[in-house]
């Protein structure tokens, strides 16, 4: 499924609000995100939503495994 939301160049935060506005309210957190817009966008984003949603992201790579505890 696809939401297809008409929205000028604008900056993460706003595009996080739609996402809340739009899309959050009838499917919640996404298991994918598609982009675009490269990598530094769907982290900035993922930032965003988590923080608006008060979720502590912790965040690691898999060149350190030993994060996971």
């Amino acid at each position: 499924m696809r939401h297809l939301i008409a929205c000028p160049n604008i900056s993460t935060p706003a595009i996080t609000q739609l996402f809340l506005d739009y899309v959050w309210k009838l499917h919640r957190l996404p298991k994918t995100i598609v982009s675009n817009k490269g990598r530094q966008f769907v982290l900035a984003f993922w930032e965003k939503l988590t923080t608006r949603l008060y979720i502590k992201a912790l965040l690691s790579t898999a060149y350190y495994p030993e994060m996971d505890g």
